[in-house]
């Protein structure tokens, strides 16, 4: 065998073949290189490059495996070769590895990208393995197929026509599949036989030990349909057939007991297939029957998304994974008529009655973290997670929302994440149902919630809230810091020690706003029995525009907690709002409570938020979740209720490689120009040497050794001469 591969490997790189090859593959690496990671500061290199760069080298396979066979065949000198004392299995060994050290050697030298990138930032060298992995197993078993068909015929081109087709079939299985999208089990068949899947899903990180061995198993199914194609020439090809027979079937079924028993590595970046504990303890104990559909076609799910629902399925066994197109009208009629658009990848989680609509926009929340960077946070885990568990509870606690007073609306965000924390919203005009508001607030209500009121309360209604309050209700009131027109409003507030200042809050301390400009307020988070479960998380919550609260307040037996709190040196702005950074004669010095909580032991407990901007999509965007989080901790402490899941996201794209600018414009020379250039200067030299050393051997071969090495004298004798000659006549 080692003859063998010797010889192929000589043959190999004796041609200019092999030199356009590789300085093709590197010219094209080099390029998707600049273009992904080098101008987007990317370290996705296996993804975003070796993706592509893979498809040189399946281009250039049919041409190496249609000559192995074919071409011996045609020249007839097979015969000469498989009659050698190596056995036909040894030389069928030898070729097909030396093939694949050939195509396999430019992938295994282009880790010199890897470990560049590695050396100007923060690169996983898991994700860019899997890459590796899955390119390398998907070459090795496009070789071994264009090998056996190389085996069948005596036409190269016929051999390399039928390769391609082959191949083509292959990378193209993913759009058959979208045509079989609503017949599961076709689906699922040419879904798990695809080797072009099982390598894709290994560049996206998801590396499977049942993928492995399947793509190994063909490797080995066509080498032994090779040999046998052989050996069917030269032995009895009934026992010939039994062996291809018993190969064919013993990979059958060892494929699927592998695909139905395999394990899942996750080989991304950002870890994003390992579910939390909180996770697989809570959703494992769950003993309704859980649906989960996801919205859009099997075929074009996201590789990442559909391995994490399989791993909720293999958490519990009451939960189903389905799939369904978005414009099914039937599905929509019942599950999702309130829902106007529905994105692709968005989920829908249904245990019995009870449903919740997980749209995939809010999957990932990007923030920006400089004037150049920003930060993506994937939360999917954290949904899904909650969601489940919101559908398998029996009720939720409900909440009621005051109007009548022109109060901003709660947009579907905030709806939507107080359901997911299995919080039912319910509104009650309370202008129109002042009097009866002993009756309507019953045990069914958790708190009452008034958001941003425009119009003042009329002294009825203040009384309804107080005789709430007086039988231990929980009131949580957010104000708009503009609005200076709710004068009995904020009356009421101060009866409880909650005095709000005039005007609104400037923060003169350095590193109080976020970006260092004055738009987001970055208050301080006191250590109190509101905050005990999320002081030490290191949240960053984030105002805007927002009143002051007078700090340490009481009255009429009621205790006010500061929660979150300002600088001593902020103020509050009252006069000159057009120069909001200098404080004015008149201004109110601080320190101020932006949020308190006034509390009576023997009656109830009073929320107040001085910003309206502090539970919007944008506020809770830029602090990355810490201003939900924030609230929903704070209401649970308030109702008592049980502690939601919290489940930290995972930061995703947060890895960069940023090159000096001085060397980026060398980099891109060195690597589209300089390197190909020298790989085919390579073949070239190669070739002249190789075309001198043939000539010589033509030579010896037509005059013998004895008679070139006397002509070499005699033309050395006769130089000689004329050198004499010339040296006299000078």
């Amino acid at each position: 065998m080692c003859a063998i591969l010797k010889k192929e490997l000589k043959m190999y790189y004796s041609s200019l073949f092999a030199y356009l090859y590789y300085g093709m593959f590197f010219l094209i690496t080099a390029v998707f290189f600049v273009v992904n990671c080098l101008g987007t500061y990317s370290t996705h290199f296996g993804y975003y490059v070796m993706r592509y760069s893979f498809f040189v080298v399946v281009a250039v396979i049919p041409f190496c495996t249609m000559r192995l066979l074919a071409q011996e065949r045609r020249s007839r000198t097979d015969q000469l070769l498989f009659t050698a004392p190596v056995s036909s299995f040894s030389v069928l060994a030898g070729k097909y590895l030396a093939t694949a050290v050939y195509v396999l050697l430019p992938v295994a030298l282009s880790v010199i990208y890897p470990v560049a990138i590695s050396s100007c930032g923060e690169m996983s060298i898991r994700f860019v393995a899997g890459s590796y992995i899955g390119g390398c197993l998907l070459v090795l078993a496009l070789l071994s197929v264009g090998m056996f068909i190389s085996s069948l015929t005596t036409n190269v081109v016929l051999a390399a026509v039928f390769s391609y087709a082959v191949y083509g079939i292959i990378l193209l299985e993913r759009m058959i599949e979208a045509v079989l999208a609503d017949h599961d089990m076709l689906y699922t068949f040419f879904h798990e036989i695809s080797p072009y899947n099982k390598y894709f899903d290994m560049v996206s990180g998801i590396i499977r030990s049942g993928d492995v061995i399947f793509m190994l198993l063909i490797v080995i199914c066509f080498f032994v349909l090779t040999w046998v194609s052989i050996e069917s020439r030269r032995q009895d090809w009934r026992r010939i057939a039994a062996y291809a027979v018993a190969a064919i079937v013993l990979t059958v079924l060892l494929g699927t007991a592998f695909l139905r028993n395999t394990r899942v590595y996750d080989f991304t970046a950002e870890q994003l297939l390992t579910l939390s504990d909180e996770t697989k303890e809570r959703v494992s104990s769950i003993s309704k029957p859980t649906d989960i559909y996801y919205m859009g076609a099997r075929s074009r799910a996201n590789a990442t998304y559909r391995e994490l629902m399989r791993a909720y399925m293999d958490l519990n066994e009451n939960i189903e994974v389905h799939y369904v197109q978005l414009e099914d009208p039937v599905f929509r009629a019942q599950y999702l008529p309130d829902i106007w658009s529905v994105q692709e990848a968005s989920m829908l989680v249904v245990c019995g009655e009870r449903s919740i609509y997980l749209n995939s926009e809010d999957y990932i929340i990007t923030t920006q973290t400089s004037s150049y960077s920003y930060q993506s946070i994937l939360n999917i885990e954290e949904q899904l997670t909650r969601a489940i568990l919101y559908t398998n509870s029996e009720v939720a606690d409900k909440i009621c929302v005051i109007s009548g007073h022109g109060e901003e609306s709660l947009n579907s965000d905030f709806t939507n994440l107080m359901r997911l924390n299995n919080y039912e919203l319910k509104e009650l005009n309370l202008s129109e149902q002042a009097a009866k508001l002993e009756q309507t607030f019953s045990d069914d209500y958790r708190a009452v919630l008034i958001n941003s009121p425009q119009v003042d309360f009329s002294e009825e209604e203040l009384d309804s809230l107080r005789s709430y309050l007086e039988a231990g209700g929980k009131l949580s009131v957010i104000l708009d810091p503009l609005n200076e027109e709710l004068d009995r409003l904020y009356a009421f507030l101060k009866e409880y020690g909650l005095e709000v200042q005039t005007g609104i809050v400037i923060e003169s301390e350095q590193g109080r706003y976020l970006y260092d400009t004055p738009n987001y307020i970055i208050p301080q988070m006191e250590d109190n029995k509101y905050t005990a479960d999320i002081v030490n998380k290191h949240l960053d919550v984030l105002t805007m525009t927002s009143k002051g609260i007078l700090k340490g307040g009481s009255a009429n037996g009621y205790v006010c907690t500061d929660i979150l709190t300002t600088s001593a040196s902020s103020f509050s702005k009252v006069t000159d709002f057009d120069n909001l950074t200098t404080k004015a004669e008149g201004d109110i010095n601080g320190p101020f409570s932006v949020a308190s909580c006034a509390s009576n032991p023997e009656e109830g407990s009073l929320l107040l938020i001085t910003s309206n901007i502090l539970f919007n999509q944008e506020a809770d965007a830029e602090s990355s979740g810490a201003n939900r989080r924030f609230f929903v901790e704070i209401l649970q402490k308030l109702t008592g209720t049980q502690s939601t899941v919290w489940i930290e996201g995972k930061d995703v794209g947060s890895q960069t490689a940023f090159y000096p600018n001085t060397v980026q414009g060398m980099i891109k020379v060195v690597t589209i120009i300089v390197i190909p250039v020298c790989i085919l200067l390579i073949g070239v030299v190669v070739l002249v040497l190789r075309q001198k050393n043939i000539g010589i051997l033509l030579l010896k071969k037509r005059y013998g050794d004895k008679q070139i090495t006397d002509a070499e004298g005699i033309n050395e004798e006769e130089e000689v001469k004329e050198d004499d000659e010339k040296n006299e006549e000078q």
